[in-house]
């Protein structure tokens, strides 16, 4: 799944206002405008996409947004192996964001069509290069947003 359609697909299953985005990427130490936001927002998701910094960005400022700010530092691109990863890094991300347990995450999942036990779940958290490391699938993310929206 490219990153615009995570992004887009992100704000939408956490009903957040654009208006609020400038400040939530700046929170995750990445500066946006309004108008780059509305860009982003109007972009064909089959043809362009945008730049690791905005989507890691959003994804770090809304953790700041949602449990206050933390002394670890930011990453304001992903480090990656594969760029598969990117939707695991998402899952975990929103995961730390919501305060979701494994139960919680299991719930949303369920919420979006998918039903998963937690040693199937569990892979996907892992750190890349585990032996037991899985990949999440756009399908997965699909049901994980589907699930978002139903279940906040």
């Amino acid at each position: 799944m490219k990153k615009i359609t995570i992004f887009k697909k992100a704000i939408t299953a956490l009903a957040i206002d654009s208006a609020d985005l400038p400040e939530i990427i700046k929170a995750g130490d990445v500066k946006v405008t309004i108008d780059e936001i509305n860009t982003f927002l109007a972009m064909d998701d089959a043809t362009e996409n945008i730049d690791d910094k905005y989507l890691a960005g959003f994804l770090n400022g809304y953790i700041v947004h949602r449990r206050g700010p933390s002394d670890k530092p930011q990453v304001a691109e992903f480090d990656v192996k594969h760029r598969r990863s990117i939707g695991n890094i998402v899952l975990k991300k929103l995961k730390i964001a919501l305060s979701f347990t494994t139960e919680d995450m299991l719930d949303v999942f369920l919420e979006g069509n998918m039903e998963l036990t937690k040693g199937e779940l569990s892979p996907y958290f892992r750190k890349e290069g585990h032996k037991h490391y899985k990949y999440c699938t756009d399908e997965m993310l699909e049901a994980f947003f589907l699930g978002l929206r139903t279940c906040l």
